[in-house]
Formats: structure tokens, C-alpha cells, sequence
């Protein structure tokens, strides 16, 4: 499932990180385009098929780490339920060193 997904994987992404037997196994595989997350499962929400989708990546850098995705989570949140500028202001400011500190920029 995680090949219908994410497409058949880059070798070369791999290629420090997996045994003989596994580089010829992706090898062999058939070239696969990946698929939207949204388009696979439609009704889920988008914020936690960005997620699962930077968890699930086959390049390591990409993946976060686990302060990243909870900061993540809470800035996509305080986002959503913010209707007005003061209070989505008032998290951004609260979130801000710690945002500050996983390197991720909100």
C-alpha cells in the first residue's frame, strides 16, 4: 500500500540505508507514479494527510522529528480554529519559540 501511495521509491534515496537483497528487490519493481493522499482517502482531514504523508516519505530528512510534528499539528490547529486575527495572533505568538527552536518557520 505504502508503493500506491508514495510511488515507487528512488533507489539512490536508499541507497546507503538498505541491503543487497532490498536494492534489487526495488529494482525489480515496476515503476509507480504516487497518489494524492486526498485523492486515496477523500474524506479524511487534509491537515493529517499532510502528516502522515511527511512521516511516511522515504527520504529521512523529510520525515519530522517529534517536537516538529506536535508544533505542526498545533500551529495547522490554532489555524483552523482561530476566527479571529487576535486569537490566531495570540497562538502564532505563543507557539513562536518553540516553532523557533524545531526549525520550522510559522
Amino acid at each position: 500500500m505504502m508503493n500506491d501511495l508514495l510511488g515507487t521509491p528512488f533507489v539512490k534515496l536508499l541507497e546507503g540505508s538498505m541491503s543487497k537483497k532490498a536494492g534489487r528487490y526495488l529494482r525489480s519493481m515496476r515503476l509507480k507514479k504516487s497518489i494524492r493522499f486526498s485523492h486515496r482517502l477523500p474524506h479524511d482531514d487534509p491537515l493529517d494527510l499532510r502528516i502522515l504523508q511527511k512521516l511516511l516519505s522515504f527520504e529521512l530528512n523529510e520525515r519530522p522529528t517529534v517536537e516538529e510534528g506536535l508544533v505542526l499539528t498545533l500551529v495547522e490547529y490554532f489555524k483552523g480554529v482561530a476566527k479571529k486575527d487576535t486569537i490566531y495572533e495570540l497562538s502564532k505568538r505563543a507557539l513562536c519559540s518553540t516553532c523557533h527552536q524545531a526549525g520550522i518557520r510559522v
